[in-house]
């Protein structure tokens, strides 16, 4: 089940205007940012909403490719900081895809051993504990959006699409149906405190699919946001997440 990036692109760009409107008038229409206890696993952390809903085929995500910088990261090997949306699965496997500012040597294939900011997509095996990260493409900040689509068609094969091409398939994760989408950021880093990675304003544009088409998901758990690490994570939208100036 294709989801149209063409269509999806056509019609988010009305909305982005507003949302940097919206930046600039300090967000006084949205609601105020949903802080959660600051308790995560230090020094990985994330800033995420959530959709959760069973039978799940298909997830679509527009992800713009704005400015990520790891700051004192760059010694690490492990640390990164990626915008991007995630499919989990019921058996604790998932799908994701985004972009990702980072050591790039660890990925399965396409990486260049390097200090990267990437394009990729991930899969992981049945239970989760290993993951399989395939690295796109190399790219920069140049503001432009990307596309990135997972569909489920037959067996436990999710196929992927980036700008609307067919880039590969995986199907590491033994599943057939996903239970829950998660849209924000993930950050790792030695350390975890403010001014250790730097991200400008992300607005990421998500809809997922079950046996009835495409949709935008309806965030069942917005006050769930984790802001630990300094992440301000804003909830836009039903389907968009807008990750604030200043993360971490």
């Amino acid at each position: 089940m294709r989801r149209s990036a063409r269509v999806g692109r056509l019609r988010r760009r009305p909305t982005i205007i507003g949302v940097v409107l919206l930046a600039l008038a300090g967000l006084q229409t949205l609601a105020p940012p949903a802080y959660a206890n600051r308790n995560c696993e230090s020094p990985h952390c994330y800033s995420q909403a959530f959709y959760t809903a069973s039978g799940l085929i298909g997830m679509w995500s527009e992800i713009q490719e704005n400015y990520l910088s790891i700051g004192t990261g760059y010694g690490d090997s492990n640390a990164h900081i990626n915008s991007e949306t995630w499919l989990l699965m019921p058996s604790g496997a998932w799908v994701e895809a985004g972009l990702r500012d980072g050591n790039d040597s660890g990925s399965w294939s396409g990486g260049c051993s390097c200090l990267a900011y990437d394009a990729f997509w991930a899969d992981t095996n049945s239970k989760g504990t290993a993951e399989y990260r395939h690295i796109i493409e190399s790219t920069t900040s140049t503001g432009n959006w990307d596309d990135f689509e997972f569909d489920h068609t037959s067996g436990p094969t999710w196929y992927v699409y980036f700008n609307g091409n067919y880039i590969g398939y995986g199907q590491a994760t033994g599943s057939s149906s996903g239970k829950e989408e998660q849209a924000g950021g993930e950050y790792q880093n030695t350390t975890c405190v403010t001014g250790a990675g730097w991200a400008d304003n992300f607005d990421i544009y998500t809809e997922v699919a079950n046996s009835n088409g495409y949709f935008s998901p309806a965030w069942n758990h917005p006050n769930e946001i984790d802001s630990g690490c300094g992440f301000e994570g804003i909830h836009y939208r039903n389907g968009e997440f807008s990750w604030q100036k200043h993360a971490p």
